[in-house]
């Protein structure tokens, strides 16, 4: 394992992040701040989602949750009109939805294993 390193965006908005791509790419995990705490992730693939599933010691039955940046990005799940409607309030903003992922576009870990949903 890599030593961690420590990128500040506000202090260098235009830093090199190639390697932080490739370290997501190859199953890494980073730290990020949220409004409250410290969030890990890692990219959506089953690397990705084992890796951060065991740093934060988390058991299979709780899957993680997806960030993304747009509907766009996730066009694929499942949507209601009302949850439509949130995404174009609230987006980009601090917004939670569960929504079903009847392609099994998310790996399992993300996509909870009983109920397919995706949040």
């Amino acid at each position: 394992m890599n030593d961690p390193r420590v990128i500040d965006l506000r202090a260098d908005p235009d830093a090199d992040l190639s390697a932080v791509a490739a370290a997501l790419r190859d199953g890494g995990a980073v730290a990020y701040p949220t409004e409250t705490v410290y969030g890990l992730g890692g990219s959506c693939t089953p690397a990705g989602v084992a890796r951060v599933r065991a740093l934060k010691g988390r058991s299979s039955g709780k899957p993680l949750i997806a960030l993304v940046a747009s509907e766009e990005q996730v066009a694929s799940l499942a949507w209601t009109d009302p949850a439509r409607e949130l995404a174009s309030i609230f987006w980009p903003g601090a917004l939670t939805l569960i929504l079903p992922d009847p392609g099994h576009v998310f790996p399992e870990g993300v996509r909870d294993a009983d109920t397919g949903a995706v949040g």
